[in-house]
């Protein structure tokens, strides 16, 4: 398994980040064009610029909520590992199956 295919296992890249990065790429594309074979106004310009700092902030704000999500589960999954431990160590001991995580 490659870095990049475990990060996106974990969740660290989403289709909602595909989605963004083509988008604000778009909206790029978009001003590019209209700059070359149009004759936007200022005020158009300012608009374009303003929607594409929405959209970067609007996924920036998500990333944060995306990152807090993986701290806490973290922080989650270590809290409780000596007690994940203890119940694959007893079920080792006794022969048994480890049992499953509960989710």
């Amino acid at each position: 398994m490659s870095q990049w295919t475990a990060l996106k296992e974990a969740g660290w890249w989403t289709s909602f980040d595909t989605t963004m990065g083509v988008l604000i790429l778009i909206l790029w594309i978009t001003a590019l064009y209209w700059r070359l074979f149009g004759h936007p106004s200022t005020l158009g310009l300012i608009a374009l610029l303003l929607i594409n700092l929405n959209l970067i902030v609007i996924w920036l704000i998500a990333l944060v909520f995306r990152a807090s999500w993986f701290v806490l589960r973290l922080n989650a999954d270590i809290a409780t590992l000596p007690n994940e431990s203890a119940r694959i160590a007893v079920a080792y001991l006794s022969g048994q199956t480890p049992p499953k995580k509960s989710s």
